[in-house]
């Protein structure tokens, strides 16, 4: 009941379904990303961008738990998720679709939906949900989504470049950016 309620709970208790091998380590800015992520779902944000450390689960805040628990509340709930690689995109529809098939999430919200289809760009439940899954400047027109993530939309290499920001700048509309 708390984890539906809240994100940061959510991602408290259903870590180790997403990461068994990795012992969660509680912080601050877990907690004020979570927060931040409900804020947006619930419609208090229109427009974020986090901006952490590497290694900070970031990705798993954003690309995996907060989908994840939309979907609690949600099912129908469309995403679009984007990065600069496959790589990134992949791993975490990898992710999410660990958490949503683990015992703990079937568990609790298993009758809410089930995975329709599942390809690593394409996510699709019963109940009309998906995530999508793109590169930058890649598909995803037309899609009508409700939320679109933009995870390392520069590859580490091109962050300085002026070129290479406005490219992505004029490539991705997204509503939530990190």
């Amino acid at each position: 009941e708390k984890a539906q309620g809240n994100l940061y709970e959510f991602l408290k208790q259903g870590w180790r379904a997403v990461e068994p091998e990795r012992e969660y380590v509680d912080s601050w800015h877990i907690a004020c990303m979570a927060e931040h992520l409900q804020a947006v779902y619930e419609g208090q944000i229109r427009n974020l961008i986090i901006s952490v450390a590497p290694g900070s689960a970031k990705s798993l805040c954003t690309g995996v738990f907060f989908p994840c628990w939309v979907w609690t509340k949600n099912p129908s709930y469309r995403w679009l998720i984007a990065s600069h690689s496959d790589l990134v995109v992949t791993r975490d529809a990898h992710r999410m679709l660990r958490l949503i098939k683990s015992d703990w999430y079937r568990q609790r919200w298993g009758h809410l939906f089930h995975i329709w289809s599942s390809s690593m760009t394409d996510m699709r439940n019963s109940r009309t949900g998906f995530r999508l899954g793109a590169t930058i400047g890649g598909e995803g027109t037309g899609a009508r989504v409700n939320c679109t993530i933009c995870d390392d939309a520069l590859k580490i290499l091109e962050r300085a470049s002026r070129a290479q920001k406005e490219y992505v700048h004029k490539n991705d509309n997204s509503g939530l950016k990190y």
